[in-house]
């Protein structure tokens, strides 16, 4: 399997279809959790048009060795660590959401190769499912509409 080294907030948007952020804007997202210890983030985005509700995680990669350990003694929250380390959008992350779409429509694939899936999976999308797989196979389909609401609203 080709492999692509592990991708940052960053590299993520630039590699994401139009399409994604036009339906992003559809969705609403929410931070749940931020644990400043380990760097994990966990969000729940709901989406106007299914009224379905998806949830998100984000793990920095590396978090111990890149986030200075006074910041991540502190309570602090998302917008406090981002407000002191302004470069966290450059460092290597990995993401998962838990909506079809990000398993079977390209993402999660795409991701798995780029060593940026949480939960890799190694099968490629399908590509006669819809026109939008054209993406898929090219590994722009990186992130969907629910992460892409998540990246837009909190990075």
């Amino acid at each position: 399997m080709l492999h692509i080294d592990a991708d940052s907030f960053l590299d993520l948007r630039m590699n994401t279809p139009a399409w994604v952020d036009d339906r992003a804007a559809l969705c609403s997202a929410s931070l749940q959790s931020f644990e400043p210890a380990s760097g994990m983030l966990q969000f729940s985005t709901s989406c106007a048009g299914s009224g379905n509700s998806w949830n998100q995680m984000i793990i920095y990669k590396d978090w111990e060795l890149l986030i200075p350990e006074e910041i991540r003694a502190e309570n602090l929250t998302w917008d406090q660590v981002r407000a002191q380390v302004p470069e966290i959008v450059n460092y290597d992350l990995q993401v998962h959401c838990d909506c079809p779409a990000f398993t079977w429509h390209g993402p999660n694939y795409n991701l798995t190769v780029r060593d940026t899936s949480i939960y890799p999976n190694s099968v490629a999308p399908d590509p006669s499912r819809n026109t939008e797989n054209q993406y898929n196979m090219k590994l722009q389909n990186v992130i969907c509409k629910h992460l892409a609401s998540v990246f837009n609203n909190f990075f």
